[in-house]
């Protein structure tokens, strides 16, 4: 009995280590043939507005969040506060996919500061985008 014991035990091990059984199979790596979204967006962002200047915009995507990123300055001669607005769209068809904004709050004279909006989605029809204050 224990000679077939060890017959089977060895059949499955031979078994195991010619047909890969317990190897983890990796996926297999994903070429991205699209673009990625900072590469095919289009940024339509007025960089001077009413004293408020924009810079150093970017944009990236991790998983289903697009966040865009700059520098804000303000080159009025007063205190400021306002909302940074993102606003994901497609020029051909001028059809607005999102409208997210955050919110500037006592930005002193030639003070600048980094802003971050993110929104989440999938924007496969997106190919602008476009960062501008908005006042209450």
């Amino acid at each position: 009995m224990k000679k077939i014991a060890s017959y089977l035990l060895l059949f499955i091990m031979a078994f195991a280590l010619v047909t890969g059984c317990g190897k983890k199979d990796e996926a297999p790596k994903k070429q991205d043939e699209d673009p990625k979204v900072e590469d095919k967006l289009e940024d339509s962002t007025e960089k001077n507005q009413d004293g408020i200047v924009f810079s150093n915009i970017r944009i990236e995507k991790k998983g289903a969040t697009s966040y865009v990123r700059g520098n804000v300055e303000n080159k009025t001669k007063a205190v400021d506060s306002f909302k940074v607005q993102l606003i994901m769209s497609n020029k051909e068809t001028e059809r607005v996919y999102g409208r997210v904004d955050t919110e500037i709050k006592d930005l002193a004279v030639n003070e600048k500061r980094d802003f971050e909006v993110s929104i989440m989605g999938d924007y496969g029809s997106v190919n602008n985008f476009e960062v501008k204050i908005v006042r209450e």
